[in-house]
């Protein structure tokens, strides 16, 4: 009985790692729960690119956003 806690525990382990890695950048926990029991280490390092992409593209609005009023006022 203990080995079946033990293998469960591992089984469970990156699916719910991953499903709280999409929770934390609002992306569905159920969807890449599902996703990672498919496709255990495929969808992690995607959900991780989508979140690195997803983290670039707000630093580079924000960087136009903070560009942007300094344009504004020196001209």
């Amino acid at each position: 009985m203990d080995i079946i806690i033990g293998l469960l525990a591992i089984v469970f382990a990156l699916p719910l790692l991953t499903g709280y890695l999409a929770y934390k950048y609002k992306r569905s926990f159920w969807l890449w729960f599902v996703l990672a029991m498919v496709l255990p280490f495929i969808s992690w390092f995607l959900l991780v690119i989508l979140t690195w992409r997803d983290e670039r593209k707000q630093l580079r609005q924000q960087k136009q956003q903070d560009i942007a009023p300094a344009i504004i006022k020196t001209n």
